[in-house]
C-alpha cells in the first residue's frame, strides 16, 4: 500500500505548484520595483564613481528583469513590460549592450498584445537610431524565433502560434529594408542574405506566393547581383530549396519535382537539406501517382545505406511514406 503512495508523493513533487511559481514571481516583481526606488535615491549621493557606475549598471538592468518577468507565461502582463520599458533609451542611454534584451521583451509584449503593427512602427526609429547595435540585435531575435518556429514543426506536437511566425516575418522586413536602403550601401551578399530570409520568413509565415516571388528573384540573379546564367550545374540550395518548397505549397507538384530531386542527387548525406529534398521528392511522386513499389524501394535503399535517415524526425517522416506506399500497393490500381 506505501509504495503507490509514494509513487504518488513523487509524482506530485515533479510537478511545479503553478499557484507557488506565481507567488514568487511576484515577489520578485516587488523586489525589483523596491530596488529601483531605493537605489534611485542611493545613487544621487554616492561620490565614489565606481560604486556609483555598478548601481547604474544594476539599475539599467533592473526594469528589464522585471518587463522580462512581466512577459512569462505565468504571469501575462504584457502592458506592464511595455510601460516599464518606455522610457529605457533616455533613462540609460550608455547601457546599448542591454537593447537585446529590451527588445526581446517588448516584441513579445506586442506579439501577446496584438500589436505588431506598433512594433513596426517603432523599429525603424530603433534601427535608425543604433544601426550598428541594431542590426545584429534584430537578427538574433530573428535567428531565435526562426529556429523556435523550425522545432515547433519538426515536433508536430508542439504549438506553433501564427504570432511567432508574423513576429519572424516582421524582423525579417525590418532588416530586409534596413539591407536594401541604397543609402546605407550594404555589400551585394549582405542584400542577398537578407532576401533569402525574407523569403523563408514567408514561407514560415504560410505565405508561399510572396515567398516563390522572392525566390524567383534571386534565381535569376547571381550572388553578385547581376544576371544569373541559367545553368543546370549551378545550384544555390537555400534558393533552390526555398523556390521548390514555395512550389509544393502551392501545389505545383510537377515544377517543384525536378528541383527536389536536383537537390537530393546533389547534396552530399551529411546535408540535412538532402534529405529534406529527397522526402519532398517523394512526397510529390506518390501525390502524383507514380508507382509506389520505386517510393518503397528507394526508401528501403536509403535506409541500407544510411540507417538514421537524416535524423530522427526525418526518418519518422519516410517510414510514414512508405507506411502509405505500401497501402497504395496493397490496394492495386
Amino acid at each position: 500500500a506505501g509504495e503507490p503512495e509514494a509513487r504518488r508523493d513523487e509524482s506530485a513533487a515533479e510537478k511545479p505548484d503553478a499557484g507557488l511559481i506565481e507567488n514568487r514571481l511576484g515577489t520578485l516583481l516587488d523586489l525589483l520595483r523596491r530596488f529601483r526606488r531605493l537605489a534611485s535615491r542611493e545613487r544621487d549621493k554616492l561620490d565614489d564613481l565606481e560604486r556609483k557606475t555598478l548601481l547604474a549598471d544594476l539599475l539599467a538592468r533592473a526594469p528589464i528583469l522585471e518587463a522580462e518577468v512581466e512577459v512569462l507565461p505565468t504571469v501575462d502582463r504584457p502592458d506592464h513590460a511595455l510601460r516599464v520599458l518606455e522610457d529605457f533609451e533616455t533613462a540609460f542611454p550608455d547601457h546599448r549592450k542591454l537593447m537585446a534584451r529590451v527588445w526581446r521583451a517588448r516584441l513579445i509584449a506586442y506579439r501577446r498584445l496584438g500589436r505588431l503593427d506598433d512594433a513596426a512602427r517603432a523599429l525603424p526609429a530603433y534601427l535608425a537610431t543604433d544601426p550598428q547595435d541594431a542590426l545584429p540585435t534584430l537578427q538574433t531575435l530573428y535567428d531565435t524565433l526562426a529556429a523556435e518556429i523550425d522545432r515547433c514543426e519538426r515536433e508536430k506536437d508542439a504549438p506553433c502560434g501564427e504570432a511567432d511566425a508574423a513576429l519572424a516575418l516582421l524582423l525579417a522586413r525590418q532588416i530586409h529594408q534596413w539591407v536594401e536602403d541604397p543609402g546605407h550601401h550594404e555589400p551585394a551578399p549582405r542584400r542577398r542574405a537578407a532576401s533569402i530570409q525574407l523569403a523563408e520568413a514567408f514561407l514560415r509565415a504560410g505565405k508561399a506566393g510572396d515567398a516563390r516571388a522572392v525566390f524567383e528573384s534571386l534565381a535569376h540573379r547571381s550572388e553578385g547581383g547581376r544576371p544569373a546564367e541559367a545553368s543546370a550545374d549551378r545550384l544555390e540550395p537555400r534558393v533552390d530549396m526555398g523556390l521548390a518548397e514555395s512550389l509544393y505549397r502551392l501545389g505545383e507538384l510537377r515544377k517543384a519535382l525536378p528541383r527536389f530531386n536536383r537537390l537530393a542527387r546533389r547534396l552530399p548525406p551529411s546535408d540535412p537539406l538532402r534529405w529534406r529534398a529527397l522526402l519532398r521528392d517523394l512526397q510529390c511522386r506518390i501525390a502524383l501517382n507514380e508507382p509506389p513499389e520505386t517510393i518503397i524501394k528507394v526508401i528501403d535503399q536509403q535506409e541500407r545505406l544510411f540507417p538514421e535517415l537524416g535524423g530522427a524526425d526525418l526518418a519518422a517522416e519516410f517510414h510514414k511514406l512508405r507506411r502509405t506506399a505500401e497501402r497504395k500497393l496493397s490496394e492495386g490500381p
